[in-house]
């Protein structure tokens, strides 16, 4: 038999020939470890693995498709992830790998691979537009995750995901909008959609995400601050999540594979490490206050009190569900096509952070705003480039400090001194 098993630990570990090496020819070994069984057991396991390997398959799976593994991994993992990551891995799954699930599980190899991703780079996209390659990306972490799980079940000897290719990925250049489109744009939702004015106000001052503007309480201001303390997310309805997040999930209206959507409040922003505390400006607090109003009113002329800890941005009139997070990003989309600027909601973010960092406020403050953690290293990571501004400030400071100064002229008393260079010795 061309393998063999040992007992390894607490378990036996099987080990048989897989394949040789291209360029030296040598034997390579494929191995995998089973809990502790008799000599009859392990003499049996081998022969199974040998069998796998040989055929380029688990004997007892060639009839499992890529969408079955796919179902099962979504099952027996999502309960672990986020509600966010297990909504966007579910529309990965029904959208994104459609063309994949009903290919043979053992017949999915690296070149396959290579071509789907391909195919999705050229026309992977909505009305067949070209994906980007992050997004290409994505959608091979959770291929490559799946067939990694189907190698720990047995279902798999080998995981193609690893030799496969989805793209280089080069860095996006962040392009933050200038000072006068944001202005625009302000200006714009002032005459239109006075919500949306305050929405945008507050994310130009603070730079916070959609998830967290969305989910802000009017129990989260303080006379001249806001608190930041919980974060809006798109995810499943399942059992779970109902009983997780009871009193702050609200169904979806559509569905991803079996499961409805829910709108979900998370009682953190994105980490803990987001929680903070922001100062307003006067103008900024003045639109939150005329928009408690506007709510305020709205209870009144149906005889109600408007809840204390209600949302600043309501879907209904009782303030007790908000605006799903990508409602703001499509009215935002409709603001900027009418003034015909080219900025997404999130580049607001990116306004601030540059403003901030350019006009020479230090980095763990920004961080700070910003509410991202590392002490200030995630920060640096994305927004490095712009401090070279206030950095060639500090040089031109130094520069104008170290700088030879001209020679000034030399006063009466001066002139009889002579530099210890032209000296000389006389002797007495």
């Amino acid at each position: 038999m061309p393998g063999h098993w040992r007992q390894r630990g607490n378990g036996i570990e099987l080990r048989a020939f897989r394949s040789r090496d291209e360029l030296s020819g040598r034997k390579r070994y494929a191995t995998r470890t089973i809990p502790m069984v008799g000599k009859r057991e392990a003499d049996k396991a081998l022969a199974v693995f040998v069998a796998e390997l040989s055929q380029g398959a688990p004997v007892a799976q060639r009839g499992r498709t890529f969408g079955d593994l796919l179902e099962r991994w979504f099952d027996s993992r999502s309960q672990d992830w986020s509600p966010g990551t297990a909504y966007q891995t579910r529309w990965l799954i029904d959208r994104r790998l459609s063309g994949l699930s009903d290919r043979p599980l053992h017949a999915i190899d690296p070149a396959e691979l290579d071509k789907f991703y391909a195919a999705l780079r050229a026309r992977g996209g909505q009305q067949g537009k070209p994906l980007s390659v992050s997004s290409v990306l994505r959608v091979h972490a959770a291929v490559r995750s799946a067939l990694q799980q189907a190698v720990r079940w047995g279902w798999r000897s080998d995981n193609p995901a690893v030799l496969a290719n989805p793209g280089r990925l080069r860095t996006a250049k962040i392009m933050p909008p200038t000072k006068d489109e944001v202005l625009q744009l302000l200006a714009a939702a002032e005459g239109k959609d006075l919500e949306l004015l305050t929405f945008l106000f507050l994310d130009a001052e603070t730079g916070a995400r959609r998830g967290e503007l969305a989910a802000l309480r009017l129990s989260d201001f303080d006379d001249d601050a806001v608190t930041i303390a919980r974060a809006l997310t798109i995810g499943l309805m399942t059992e779970e999540n109902f009983k997780a997040y009871r009193g702050h999930i609200w169904p979806g209206g559509r569905a991803r594979g079996k499961l409805p959507t829910a709108l979900i409040e998370k009682d953190v922003p994105k980490n803990e490490g987001s929680m903070r505390t922001i100062s307003l400006s006067p103008a900024t607090i003045d639109l939150v206050r005329l928009q408690c109003v506007r709510l305020t009113e709205g209870m009144l002329d149906a005889g109600l009190i408007y809840p204390e800890d209600g949302f600043l941005f309501p879907s209904i009139p009782e303030g007790t569900r908000p605006w799903r997070p990508d409602t703001w990003s499509h009215r935002f989309i409709r603001l900027r096509d009418s003034l015909g600027l080219r900025v997404r909601l999130h580049d607001v973010r990116h306004f601030v952070a540059t403003t901030l960092l350019t006009s020479g406020v230090d980095l763990a403050t920004v961080a700070g705003r910003l509410g991202h953690g590392g002490e200030g290293k995630t920060t640096l990571a994305i927004y490095s480039h712009f401090l070279r501004e206030p950095d060639r400030v500090a040089s031109d400071l130094m520069a104008s400090v170290l700088e030879r100064q001209e020679e000034a002229p030399q006063s009466p008393l001066e002139t009889n001194v002579l530099p210890m260079n032209k000296r000389t010795s006389k002797s007495g």
